[in-house]
């Protein structure tokens, strides 16, 4: 067979298996319209749930406001496709930490404003966009791939350890 057809068909299998998996976590987060906004929490662990996309997704949560007398931040949620292709999925507004993480659970706190930016459809349509146009944008996944354990809660709901409140060990070379 001719490899470059061979190439282009499995590419646009890829193509195919990766919107199937994206529509298929959005059913699962409860979208059934995918016209309808987009909590931007919902869409944190899209490249845990989808597989093919764990390298070439990212949902980054940005502080872009707070409040220290009501107590509230404002989160500013994007979403990065091979590293710099960027879409603004929306900003929710929390009151702790624990508040966050039920957000990205799925429980939202409907006492807080939340910005809503996009709709799962514009979100699958963006991720295969960046995808078609990028040479390494579909990959074959070996038959033995797991997403490493942990890869959920690792980034956002780190251990006391990593958070960045107390000088770096680099500040205190300088403290002496």
């Amino acid at each position: 067979m001719n490899t470059i057809l061979s190439n282009r068909i499995k590419r646009k299998l890829q193509r195919e298996l990766v919107k199937r998996k994206l529509t298929e976590f959005f059913v699962l987060k409860g979208y059934d319209n995918f016209d309808a906004p987009l909590y931007p929490p919902s869409a944190y662990d899209i490249p845990v749930r989808v597989p093919e996309l764990f390298n070439k997704c990212e949902v980054v949560p940005i502080v872009e406001e707070t409040d220290t007398t009501m107590g509230t931040i404002k989160l500013t949620w994007n979403m990065f496709i091979l590293g710099t292709q960027r879409i603004n999925l929306g900003s929710t507004t929390h009151a702790s930490q624990s508040d966050i993480v039920q957000a990205i659970v799925g429980e939202p706190n409907s006492q807080l404003p939340t910005d809503f930016a996009t709709t799962p459809i514009r979100v699958i349509d963006f991720i295969l966009k960046i995808l078609d146009n990028s040479k390494t944008g579909y990959i074959e996944l070996p038959d033995n791939f797991q997403i490493p354990p942990g890869a959920l809660t690792a980034p956002l709901i780190g251990t006391a350890k990593s958070s960045r409140l107390n000088p770096s060990s680099s500040g205190s070379f300088y403290s002496r």
